[in-house]
């Protein structure tokens, strides 16, 4: 069986979508190179196929989702010659879900995934049952400009929720993350046990992206200048802090 080669040097999150496909592709061996600061935080989320690397693997193809969803724009045609942007780019499940596609499409392999709504994580290990929430915040701080972030104003947004709230910040006052799900993995268990999942689109929404979450939650509330993730009909997509706190609000008058 041919091994294949990737290598996708961006950040945590870029690394848990990769790790949808990767483990969809098993048995079939893998190399995967990820940024080595990546390392430490995802390597529960990879199956036995997938073997990570600090190194660069020989003949290792670039599976950065910029290909895909920029292609010539944004001063990126050097790196992805003849791409062009997706149709789409605001439904972030379906530009991976055409990614996926079409790195499969050129490595003659049969696709695992039937609809965007696939585009998650299916690990048994992240069925967990425990402690419930009402609110999943994920107010980390961002690094790729989805968001314009502000610390201060999110710890007001998280403070005003009803209901049983726990955050992936610091805020003070509130449960976090940090203290009771320290890793990413038990970030994705806690995820299906949450009525409400919202916050930026970075590393820890990433993790929240179960199939168990994004079926048994009644809202996926994302905040992204421009993507959001659609899945079945409980999915928000919020541009900026304003729209966040708006669609939050609107939630809190049916709690």
């Amino acid at each position: 069986m041919k091994h294949l080669r990737f290598y996708n040097l961006s950040h945590i999150g870029d690394a848990l979508a990769d790790s949808i496909l990767l483990n969809a592709l098993a048995p079939r061996p893998i190399q995967y190179m990820t940024h080595p600061r990546n390392l430490p935080h995802i390597r529960e989320w990879f199956a036995p196929n997938v073997e990570l690397t600090n190194y660069m693997p020989p003949g290792a193809e670039e599976i950065w989702i910029a290909q895909t969803l920029h292609g010539c724009t944004r001063g990126l045609e050097k790196y992805f010659p003849g791409a062009r942007p997706h149709a789409k780019p605001h439904e972030y499940n379906q530009v991976y879900f055409d990614h996926f596609r079409a790195i499969c499409e050129r490595h003659g392999l049969p696709f695992p995934f039937r609809t965007k709504d696939d585009i998650c994580h299916v690990q048994p290990e992240l069925y967990q049952d425990g402690e419930k929430w009402d609110w999943l915040v994920i107010n980390s701080e961002c690094f790729s400009g989805q968001v314009v972030w502000d610390e201060a104003r999110l710890a007001e947004i998280c403070r005003s929720l009803p209901g049983r709230v726990i955050t992936t910040h610091p805020v003070p006052g509130l449960p976090c993350t940090r203290q009771i799900a320290p890793t990413l993995f038990n970030i994705g268990q806690l995820a299906g046990r949450c009525r409400f999942i919202a916050g930026i689109n970075t590393g820890p929404l990433w993790a929240c992206l179960t199939k168990r979450a994004v079926e048994n939650c009644e809202r996926l509330i994302v905040v992204d200048k421009e993507h959001g993730f659609f899945y079945g009909g409980t999915s928000v997509w919020c541009r900026d802090i304003d729209e966040f706190s708006v669609a939050l609000g609107n939630i809190q008058r049916r709690f």
